[in-house]
C-alpha cells in the first residue's frame, strides 16, 4: 500500500498535479495538505502478482463504492475527466 501511495504522490508532485485532481496552486497553498490512509490492510497471502493485482483491484473498487472519492467514478477506479474542476470546487466549498 505504501508503494502505491508513494507512486501517487510522486506523480502528483513531480509530473502532474491533475493526477489527483489538483493544480500547481493547490500544491503551493500552505493551508492545504495531502494525507493518505490505509483503508484496509491486505495480507501477503497471494500466490502470484496477478492474483495480488486482482485482490487489490477488488478492494479498491469496494473502497470507491463506499467512500465516494470526488475525483473518481463511483463504480470504478477510473478518474473523472473533469476531476480538476470537481476537486477545486470541493476545496473552495471547504474554505
Amino acid at each position: 500500500m505504501s508503494e502505491r501511495c508513494s507512486q501517487h504522490l510522486y506523480e502528483t508532485f513531480h509530473n502532474d498535479p491533475g493526477y489527483l485532481g489538483l493544480t500547481k496552486e493547490h500544491l503551493e497553498d500552505p493551508d492545504l495538505y495531502i494525507s493518505f490512509e490505509v483503508y484496509e490492510a491486505i495480507p501477503e497471502c497471494w500466490s502470484s502478482v496477478k492474483e495480488r493485482d486482482e485482490i487489490l483491484k477488488e478492494k479498491e473498487a469496494n473502497a470507491i463504492s463506499s467512500l465516494h472519492p470526488v475525483s473518481q467514478y463511483e463504480t470504478s477506479d477510473r478518474v473523472l475527466p473533469d476531476r480538476i474542476s470537481v476537486v477545486s470546487e470541493k476545496i473552495r466549498a471547504l474554505s
